[in-house]
């Protein structure tokens, strides 16, 4: 693995052919929480209007049980691709710990 700083001083790293820019990473990992931030204020706007519905509460409970579930589905490959950028970031960082230091 070759570590060197690119034109704008981030760390580049080559591992196995493939390019890491530290800034990228990041990039992207903010571009995923944003992601997750508006799933999450969807849920939140939608379990507001169910609040002011007028559906009975055993049909109430029932619809969030289901938006829950339509939730957690939505979320699960922006969390996997999160988690996958995150290891990146970690194996970036300790990479240029052991090449520049």
């Amino acid at each position: 693995m070759q570590g060197e700083r690119s034109s704008t001083g981030s760390l580049r790293v080559q591992s196995d052919g493939e390019r890491i820019d530290r800034e990228q990473v990041e990039a992207a990992i903010r571009h995923e929480l944003q992601i997750l931030a508006d799933i999450e204020t969807q849920f939140e706007n939608h379990c507001a209007g169910l609040d002011r519905s007028v559906v009975p509460l055993s049909m109430k409970a029932f619809i969030l049980r289901q938006m829950q579930w339509r939730r957690r589905l939505r979320r699960m490959p922006y969390e996997a691709a999160l988690r996958g950028l995150h290891q990146k970031l970690l194996r970036l960082v300790q990479l240029s710990d052991r090449t520049f230091h």
